[in-house]
């Protein structure tokens, strides 16, 4: 309870606490447009104010409230006072202290296709027969084909020449071959060729994995010719059945 003893203007403590609590919530919503700074402007024009208010607290405030009191000028001032205060330093830590932004993290996806440059169209094997020299071989007329369609420049190179599966008569084996050589060719133009002993009795003069000169690019499929030579400096080829591999590796430039 609160206590005012108007002929003193002897305020208790918390006294105007408790006005602003009831005014703010009371008389705003009575008078919501009032600005204090330009209602009032001079003496008489205040006490007439505060008369006004006087008589509006008094309808608000419950019946079981205490008795009714009477502000006067000093207390109404006083009042705006902390009021304005108050107002001010809620706007104030309001600017201060402003909303912080979340962070928030998303993921970007890129895809792409990179196409072939290179595309083997087809193969076909390489009959090899035999001549009336000390060799067997694949005639010209007849080699292996090797179709080859390439958007960009390639070279040529042959990586192995190995057995794949080769059966020979009597005690004969892949291993007993002196030499074996593999060309590939564009047309009649010679591109690269290697050469393997199998038996290391002969010194070969073109080794594996030596790549060609730049072969132009061209947009459809291209015929390489692909030729096989085996040849023994000991005697005749043994009888049987020969199949070798050769492998070509084709790089793009």
């Amino acid at each position: 309870m609160y206590t005012v003893v108007p002929e003193k203007q002897r305020i208790f403590r918390n006294f105007f606490d408790q006005i602003n609590i009831v005014l703010a919530e009371k008389i705003a919503a009575l008078v919501p447009a009032v600005r204090y700074p330009t209602a009032i402007k001079t003496p008489s024009c205040q006490k007439a104010y505060i008369h006004s208010m006087n008589q509006r607290v008094a309808k608000v405030i419950p019946s079981r409230s205490p008795p009714p009191y009477q502000l006067s000028y000093g207390q109404f001032l006083i009042m705006i006072y902390q009021t304005t205060v108050s107002t001010s330093l809620a706007v104030i830590i309001a600017a201060a202290f402003p909303l912080k932004a979340s962070a928030e993290d998303l993921n970007i996806n890129f895809t792409g296709t990179i196409p072939s440059v290179v595309k083997i169209n087809s193969t076909s094997p390489g009959p090899i027969q035999n001549t009336p020299e000390q060799e067997f071989q694949s005639d010209d007329p007849t080699p292996a084909i090797l179709n080859i369609t390439h958007t960009t420049g390639i070279v040529l190179s042959i990586t192995n020449i190995t057995d794949n599966g080769t059966v020979l008569s009597g005690s004969k084996t892949y291993n007993d071959l002196d030499l074996i050589n593999a060309k590939v060719k564009d047309g009649d133009n010679l591109l690269i060729q290697s050469e393997i002993s199998p038996s290391g009795r002969s010194t070969p003069v073109y080794p594996l994995n030596v790549a060609s000169a730049v072969q132009a690019a061209v947009t459809s499929g291209k015929e390489y010719p692909v030729y096989l030579e085996i040849t023994n400096i000991s005697g005749l080829l043994p009888q049987g059945i020969y199949k070798i591999r050769v492998s070509v590796l084709i790089t793009p430039q």
